[in-house]
């Protein structure tokens, strides 16, 4: 498995981003003959693979924070959770 970081402001931009990093790691494989499994899950079965992940911050979250801001922020995501597995999936 292999990583990597998008360090945009803003969601336009990083979807922008994302979509540009995508194409060039496609290039790159292309180049030295071999290729990217996009699924975040690759493998049957049960163990821990990472999955895509996202991280996010603000600037109130950098500069004020505070653990009632972010159980606040937990929760509100919380409430949309089965949503967001209903469409995105659940791996």
């Amino acid at each position: 498995q292999w990583e990597f970081q998008i360090f945009a402001k803003g969601s336009r931009k990083c979807a922008d981003d994302m979509w540009i990093a995508r194409y060039l790691l496609e290039r790159l494989c292309e180049k030295y003959g071999i290729y990217v499994e996009w699924h975040c899950k690759p493998f049957t079965g049960d163990w821990n693979g990472s999955g895509m992940h996202c991280n996010f911050s603000t600037k109130f979250m950098r500069e004020v924070g505070g653990k009632d801001y972010f159980l606040a922020l937990m929760d509100a995501f919380e409430r949309n959770k089965d949503e967001h597995i209903a469409a995105y999936g659940p791996d």
